[in-house]
């Protein structure tokens, strides 16, 4: 509690007592008991003091806390589930709960639920929005594969360029640009085809992708998970 919010209590019940001693004062000798106006004795003066503050420490750590309270490598339920907890003892409004969940929202899934103009004016809307947003992430991802997520360095490619006259040696020969062996050219060549088809059997559907990345994301560690928060705001999730 504030030094001005403690201040106006004690100068509330103060008066709250003096009034009642004025009318204890002016009461008729001959008041029975039951009628007589009751003094606050020490022992009541000092339950409501534990009970005032009791009550504002209970809701200035709450306070506290969702203030605190950010998403970082947790998951979007996780982090739902927390904030929900929290606000159940904030007796914050919409407004203010709204905005503390987003500040502690990542700053990527953030962006997301921003980026189209009609926002909830509920809580409730919000915790709806922000798992929208992160599942169709990650229904993207499982649908693209995933490939782009892992900045994985680009292999040189050799290039089989030849001179002149190494060219001229191999057309007069009959050799393969390609693989240097007679007997075919180049866009015939056994050597290319076979890497195509072996690219080709490497290469798995949409379908499939979804479904790997999806059994796959729920046994993330927390590295990659926060890989794939990266990557979210990176690519604009």
């Amino acid at each position: 509690m504030k030094d001005g919010h403690v201040a106006k209590w004690m100068k509330a019940k103060t008066n709250e007592y003096k009034l009642a001693l004025k009318e204890k004062q002016a009461e008729p000798s001959d008041t029975k008991p039951k009628d007589q106006i009751h003094l606050m004795t020490w022992k009541e003066f000092l339950e409501d003091f534990r009970k005032a503050f009791q009550l504002v420490d209970i809701e200035t750590n709450t306070h506290l806390k969702m203030k605190n309270l950010k998403q970082n490598k947790r998951t979007v339920d996780e982090y739902i589930m927390d904030f929900h907890l929290l606000a159940l003892d904030s007796e914050y409004d919409n407004r203010a709960l709204i905005d503390h969940f987003m500040s502690g929202l990542h700053p990527a899934l953030l962006k997301s639920c921003l980026a189209i103009p009609d926002h909830p004016s509920t809580i409730e809307g919000w915790y709806d929005r922000a798992w929208k947003y992160n599942n169709n992430w990650l229904t993207t991802m499982a649908i693209t594969g995933g490939e782009r997520m892992k900045k994985t360095p680009k292999t040189e490619t050799k290039v089989n360029c030849l001179s002149k006259v190494e060219s001229a040696k191999y057309r007069k020969k009959g050799l393969c640009y390609g693989c240097s062996k007679p007997g075919h050219i180049r866009k015939d060549c056994t050597k290319k085809l076979n890497k195509e088809q072996k690219k080709e059997k490497t290469k798995i559907s949409p379908e499939d992708a979804y479904h790997k990345i999806h059994a796959i994301y729920r046994d993330f560690s927390e590295e990659e998970q926060t890989q794939i928060l990266d990557f979210m705001e990176g690519e604009g999730f």
